[in-house]
């Protein structure tokens, strides 16, 4: 049996269309202009750090700078191609180029022995090259044992390192690298050199499948020709579709993608969630789908905002006409507002097992935009809102606000209640009824206490500021502008008060600093021009303290209706009776007359005496006559209550009778 090897001679298309010069370089023009006026000017230097994206030409342009520095008719920026040198460095077996995978070269040794290796001149070529791809995977041993060799090499010696990941490379080995940035190629130009290859291939591809491609491939130069060369094996002939390249790939058509958004465009929820099953029922994954819907709406939400510009977005040209007709059906904020349905779906994918339940829920969020706020929606709601009131139906009446404001007392007299006159002390003898206590004067609130808030000395806001109604205001709109600055502003926050088209936000002085930030304010100042209108602007203050004020504060309980003063009145002075002495008493031997003590005006009253609640001072009781048997009358208290009263004739005569055994002798004159 004869076997065939033809297939084995198959060069991959990246391989085959490897650029073999500077000119042939795509998307990297800085790069090449650089390295060729170098060679040209013969200022070359010992080492250079060539860093970008995968794909973009980093290897690539390595190998056309080591051959135009050794190729036969060189120095030249144009190597010829045919010389030894040229040919052996195409096929990668140059004695004198000599490419190291640091990958799985990366420990110290290996870093030791490339040390060994630089000792020697180059054999055939002018110059010694070493290219090291993937640099930053060499360990911190290896690049130290790298540092002297590549600040000081030998003569005719030149390093070439490649990286994707700059960052991890020591900054001691790229202070001593000429550095250059590879940048992904534009979507234009690999449109562009993808078209080219594909007809010196002898292929058809339709264009829309070209762009396919250059989408896919992101950027890299070398992923557009591998995935150009997976769609050729898959297209039966020579004529590849749009569709054969979506098959290949795995893409979602946007034929496909278009009918979705213009369905929700229309606000089709049934056509919009069949859509997507189609696009399930032929294989493709949810999060493809998902993440193909964000692409169509980001592309919408491009077109939308400068549709004369289209041309310089990364959009297919077969594309802008249908995404210009859709854009237009949509505002701004629900172009925004889709594609951050979009991104908390993909958050709920992620880990679910009901998947397809969630991209249905997404549909039906995406066609019912009622509540987006845009101009339009507002003006139906104003308008239905005035259908409703043309026809009738009574007002809707505002929420009460999330805080309970102040309300102002109505200045009006308070009359105090009339006391009722207190009950008498009980006294051996009845006591003449003494007259009731007048009622007390009403008191009148003045004017001024009416406006006053309750517990303060502090008059009310004027009428123009509402600060409860500022507070709660302010804050339900600064909670839809951004939620955490609300959280630390209803924390923190002395209190809110609006003047004019000022809101005043009182802070403790603790959260100065995060307050004044330039964005924390713009969200409070967008919050104040959501709530009460474009003109109105925050002004902050930074307080010590944690009490907010009261008349001032939204956070406050309503306050108690203002009581009455009460008046204070003097404890009315109560006589304290004296008892009688016994009856069967013999009388007391004849003794010299000394005057009875005066009773203390401390002393305590008798259990049974129950004092008298507070009132003004009763008129003092009359004595009532002495009941039989005889006994000694209590001395009246005078009318002050600060002692006895003055003793009257026939006390004196009654006394003396006492001392001188009961006879009453006539005083001679």
């Amino acid at each position: 049996m004869v076997y065939s090897f033809a297939m084995s001679t198959y060069l991959a298309l990246y391989r085959k269309w490897r650029p073999r010069n500077f000119a042939g370089l795509v998307g990297q023009e800085h790069v090449a202009r650089t390295l060729s006026n170098a060679i040209t000017g013969n200022k070359l230097a010992h080492a250079y750090l060539f860093t970008g994206p995968r794909g973009t030409g980093k290897t690539s342009s390595a190998r056309i700078f080591a051959k135009s520095l050794n190729c036969a008719e060189g120095p030249t920026v144009t190597p010829c191609e045919r010389c030894a040198a040229c040919e052996g460095i195409s096929r990668g077996n140059f004695p004198d180029v000599i490419e190291i995978d640091a990958a799985s070269n990366r420990g110290v040794d290996d870093a030791r022995d490339l040390r060994d290796r630089v000792r020697f001149a180059p054999t055939q070529g002018r110059y010694k090259v070493f290219i090291i791809d993937e640099v930053h995977m060499l360990t911190n041993e290896a690049f130290n044992a790298l540092l002297k060799t590549i600040e000081e090499p030998p003569p005719n010696l030149v390093f070439v390192l490649a990286t994707t990941d700059v960052h991890k490379v020591l900054p001691t080995i790229i202070s001593r690298c000429q550095r250059f940035d590879f940048q992904r190629i534009a979507f234009k130009a690999l449109i562009q050199h993808l078209g080219y290859v594909s007809t010196e291939e002898g292929l058809s591809v339709d264009p829309a499948g070209i762009a396919a491609i250059a989408k896919r491939a992101d950027g890299g130069l070398r992923d557009a020709l591998s995935l150009l060369d997976q769609v050729r094996a898959c297209a039966p002939g020579t004529t590849i579709s749009a569709e054969d390249v979506f098959n290949a790939l795995g893409l979602v058509s946007n034929e496909a993608l278009t009918a979705v958004a213009q369905a929700i465009a229309d606000a089709q929820v049934v056509d919009a969630i069949t859509g997507v099953h189609a696009l399930l029922a032929k294989g493709y994954d949810h999060h493809a789908v998902l993440r193909e819907m964000v692409e169509t709406f980001r592309h919408l939400m491009l077109v939308g905002l400068a549709p004369d510009r289209a041309a310089a977005f990364e959009l297919p040209d077969t594309q802008v006409d249908a995404l210009k007709a859709i854009a237009s059906r949509f505002s701004s904020p629900e172009l925004l507002y889709a594609l951050e349905v979009l991104r908390e779906t993909e958050d709920l994918l992620k880990g679910s097992n009901q998947m397809t339940i969630w991209l249905e829920l997404a549909m039906i969020r995406l066609c019912e935009r009622a509540d987006i706020p845009s101009i339009a929606n507002l003006t139906r709601r104003i308008e239905a809102l005035e259908e409703r009131l043309a026809n009738g139906a009574p007002a809707p009446g505002r929420p009460a606000p999330a805080r309970q404001t102040y309300a102002a007392p109505q200045a009006a007299p308070v009359q105090a209640p009339t006391m009722s006159p207190p009950p008498q002390a009980p006294t051996m003898a009845p006591p003449v009824a003494a007259p009731a206590p007048s009622p007390m004067s009403p008191v009148e609130v003045a004017p001024q206490a009416a406006a006053m808030a309750p517990g303060t000395g502090l008059p009310f806001p004027s009428a123009h500021v509402d600060a409860g109604d500022a507070h709660g205001t302010f804050l339900a709109s600064l909670a839809r502008v951004h939620r955490s600055t609300h959280s630390l502003l209803e924390q923190h926050a002395l209190y809110v008060r609006r003047d004019g088209d000022i809101i005043a936000i009182a802070i403790k002085a603790t959260m100065r600093t995060f307050f004044e930030k330039a964005d924390r304010k713009a969200y409070l100042d967008k919050a104040a021009a959501q709530a009460f209108g474009d003109t109105v602007r925050t002004a902050l203050s930074f307080e010590q303290g944690d009490t907010p004020r009261p008349n001032l504060a939204g956070v406050s309980q309503a306050p108690a209706a203002p009581q009455p003063q009460a008046v204070a009145t003097p404890e009315p002075s109560i006589p304290t009776p004296i008892a009688p002495p016994p009856v069967s008493a013999p009388p007391a031997a004849p003794r010299a007359f000394e005057p009875e003590p005066e009773p203390f005006e401390d002393e305590a009253p008798p259990p049974e005496v129950v004092s008298a609640p507070l009132l003004p001072p009763p008129p003092a009781p009359v004595a009532a006559p002495v009941p039989t048997p005889p006994a000694p009358k209590p001395e009246p208290q005078s009318p002050s209550g600060n002692g006895p009263s003055p003793e009257r004739p026939s006390d004196l005569v009654s006394r003396a009778a006492d001392i001188f055994n009961g006879k009453i002798i006539e005083p001679t004159i």
